[in-house]
């Protein structure tokens, strides 16, 4: 489905730091219209970061001290997922991202299987492989809130 996009308000803002595991998801979505990848450097300044956070709709790799925490969702009111590349023990609190409606994983796998997911979750439609379906009616709560439209059915 093409869903070329030519208002610029209505595109999703996906941040990520430093690199993707592999090139091709970063190609990926980097073709999508209505997705606006936002590259960060642990070494930016924090303002410029929480700045960047706070306007995006996903969250790739979270890092200390940027973590997916409650001070995160608290402090990223459009944030409807968040994805780590290994199991996200360290940079994740899950419980907050399960309160929060936050799908605490998009998807297991790298690179070319992680950009299809992300694509589909970011335009409200439901990834393949959720991993914990349990949250889905708080995440479509989430998505109608913050982009102002019904989920893909």
């Amino acid at each position: 489905m093409d869903t070329r996009v030519t208002d610029v308000s209505s595109r999703k803002r996906l941040v990520y730091f430093e690199r993707w595991a592999d090139s091709v998801a970063e190609q990926i979505l980097g073709r999508e219209p209505d997705i606006e990848l936002v590259r960060l450097s642990l070494a930016d300044a924090p303002k410029k970061i929480w700045e960047a956070l706070a306007g995006a709709h996903g969250y790739q790799w979270p890092r200390p001290p940027y973590r997916g925490s409650r001070e995160l969702i608290e402090r990223a009111p459009k944030l409807l997922a968040m994805a780590s590349q290994g199991s996200g023990c360290d940079v994740m609190d899950f419980p907050a991202c399960n309160d929060a409606g936050v799908t605490r994983r998009a998807y297991r796998q790298c690179a070319e299987g992680a950009a299809v997911p992300w694509i589909d979750i970011l335009r409200g439609k439901r990834p393949p492989r959720l991993v914990n379906p349990e949250v889905w009616p708080k995440y479509q709560q989430r998505y109608m809130r913050v982009m102002r439209q019904p989920l893909v059915a």
